[in-house]
């Protein structure tokens, strides 16, 4: 690219034709601009790298780049937070015990009276928004699930996909809890739970592979 630039300008110092040279100014500012833009996503990349890095050099657990943890914060030995993911423990406590992981976009945050408490091997899906509740120890929430102050979800339980858990509600574990507000379906099954606790597992490992950085960003 540097080459063309350069071409480009003797070009551009050397021809009379007014509409070439007219052609290799604009073709010179756009590779230039290029150029630029994209040493500017590489300092970008470099710098959240290089966060990711520190955050997970000494650490049991592995936060992503893009994601935010303030405040008082327990992270357990391999638990996971992803990217985009925003944990604020202000007004109270979060801790997230071990093996668990919290999925991209996810946002969890406390109330003076309602502290968040996840268990072991849990998995809160994609886009989940929990509020002052309590996760028990291989439950599942799946995606776009909202759980609100002083509800506790029981054991191994699954809870579908885009539901509300209403303040103070409480499902009982191994089972399956479903909508707007969320009511129990039916008990799960042993190959349920067996999955739920697999789902955990393999986000654990997949922690370990971005941690040691076998995943780039594409630029």
């Amino acid at each position: 690219m540097k080459n063309y630039i350069i071409a480009s300008l003797l070009k551009m110092a050397t021809t009379n034709n007014k509409k070439e040279r007219h052609r290799l100014r604009l073709s010179f500012l756009f590779y230039r601009n290029k150029e630029v833009y994209s040493l500017r996503n590489l300092a970008k990349f470099v710098i959240l790298k290089a966060i990711e890095e520190v955050r997970n050099m000494t650490k049991e657990y592995f936060i992503a780049a893009s994601a935010d943890v303030y405040g008082n914060v327990v992270l357990a030995k391999d638990t996971s937070i992803w990217f985009q993911s925003v944990l604020r423990g202000d007004n109270n406590s979060i801790t997230v015990n071990t093996g668990s992981n919290v999925q991209d976009g996810t946002v969890i945050h406390v109330d003076q009276d309602a502290p968040v408490i996840i268990g072991e091997n849990v998995t809160i899906g994609h886009h989940c928004m929990l509020h002052g509740c309590t996760v028990e120890d291989g439950a599942l929430i799946g995606m776009s699930s909202t759980v609100l102050n002083h509800a506790t979800i029981g054991k191994n339980s699954l809870i579908g996909a885009g539901s509300l858990v209403t303040e103070g509600t409480e499902i009982p574990p191994n089972v399956l809890a479903f909508g707007r507000p969320a009511k129990v379906i039916r008990p799960l099954t042993r190959e349920e739970i067996r999955k739920n606790k697999e789902n955990a597992q393999h986000y654990v490992a997949l922690s370990k592979q971005f941690a040691a950085g076998n995943y780039t960003r594409l630029d």
